[in-house]
């Protein structure tokens, strides 16, 4: 059975990048810029991870969707990837329980890091060796 990946981007180019790469890894992707349609979507087909950008209409939305996915799927990761410190100059992690719990997320990459970096922390959260 083919792991499920939502991915949430305003950014067309970004989504169809991290899909070509995942397809071919044998991933389903269920890819959206709105984020009531990636609940929609996480809801009706079970998804196993979410990879979130942080910044679309507001400067919170991102970190709103993973509050709701994770409260409605507590045990399902998310990675949050975003330019949201390179353009409000807040810098975030996620290398402490702490602020993992904070961000709603077990990672939180920036978004100038490659596609490979966001494919391995996919690999390491669901636990596929390669």
């Amino acid at each position: 059975m083919n792991k499920k990946v939502l991915l949430v981007d305003y950014e067309q180019d970004y989504r169809s990048t991290l899909m070509e790469a995942l397809k071919p890894m044998g991933f389903d992707v269920f890819a959206t810029a709105d984020p009531v349609e990636a609940l929609t979507l996480a809801q009706i087909n079970g998804i196993d991870i979410a990879v979130i950008d942080c910044l679309r209409q507001n400067d919170d939305t991102g970190f709103v969707l993973a509050y709701r996915l994770r409260k409605q799927y507590p045990l399902l990761p998310v990675i949050l990837v975003s330019s949201v410190s390179t353009v409000t100059g807040i810098s975030f992690n996620s290398e402490s329980e702490r602020e993992r719990k904070w961000l709603n997320a077990d990672v939180f990459l920036n978004k100038d890091i490659s596609v490979e970096t966001v494919l391995k922390e996919i690999f390491r959260l669901l636990r596929i060796k390669k």
